[in-house]
């Protein structure tokens, strides 16, 4: 998967909630957003999420990556 791929698995996650919910939403399997989630957490030293399927800390996801992707995509 691509960096693209990895973001896109995050975002799914902390709109949907679930990693599970996300799979479905971006028709891929658990096993490939939870390693997404995995590489990109790595790739920038911070984690995310418990990595399992409980719903995303909110609190977590809004002072990191999410705010920066909802910024860039606000009025499309």
């Amino acid at each position: 998967m691509s960096r693209i791929d990895d973001f896109e698995a995050f975002i799914a996650i902390v709109e949907h909630g679930s990693l599970t919910a996300a799979a479905r939403r971006l028709n891929r399997s658990l096993q490939s957003v939870s390693r997404s989630l995995a590489t990109l957490e790595e790739s920038i030293g911070v984690r995310a999420s418990a990595q399992d399927d409980t719903p995303l800390d909110a609190e977590r996801s809004r002072s990191g990556l999410f705010p920066a992707h909802q910024a860039r995509h606000r009025g499309n």
